[in-house]
C-alpha cells in the first residue's frame, strides 16, 4: 500500500514488525562464522570455569585445524568481554591452553624480576 507517489520514488509508512519480514538477514562470511561459533564455545568455557571451585583449572585442547595464536587471542577477546578479569591464561606443550582463577603454577605470569623490569633498586 503505497502512501504517497512522486515523480522519482514512493514513500509507504511500515511499522517495525512489518519491517523484520521484509528485509532479508544478511549471511555471515565463512571467516565471521567460525569466529562467533569459536567466541561462543569459549564462552561455554569460561561459564563452565566460573561454576568450578576456584583451584579449578579448566583445559582447552586445540583440534588439528585450529591456531594456537588464532585461539590465544579468542579467548582474550572473550575474557575481556565477559569481563572476567581475574581469569588467567597459560599455554603449555604447544596445544593446549590452561584457563584458571588463581595462579598456575610453573606459570610465566609471575611478577617481572627487578633487574630486568627496568626498575632501580635502592
Amino acid at each position: 500500500m503505497v502512501d504517497q507517489e512522486f515523480k522519482h520514488l514512493q514513500i509507504e509508512k511500515l511499522t517495525l514488525d512489518t519491517l523484520h519480514h521484509i528485509l532479508p538477514a544478511t549471511a555471515l562470511s565463512p571467516r565471521e562464522q567460525a569466529r562467533r561459533e569459536r567466541d561462543e564455545e569459549i564462552g561455554h568455557a569460561i561459564d563452565l570455569l566460573m561454576t568450578m571451585p576456584d583451584d579449578g583449572v579448566l583445559l582447552i585442547e586445540l583440534k588439528a585445524n585450529q591456531k594456537l595464536s588464532t585461539m590465544r587471542a579468542a579467548v582474550h577477546r572473550v575474557i575481556d568481554l565477559k569481563k572476567a578479569d581475574e581469569m588467567l591464561v597459560s599455554v603449555r606443550a604447544g596445544r593446549r591452553i590452561y584457563l584458571s582463577r588463581k595462579e598456575i603454577p610453573g606459570g610465566r605470569g609471575r611478577k617481572p624480576h627487578p633487574r630486568r623490569s627496568g626498575v632501580a633498586r635502592a
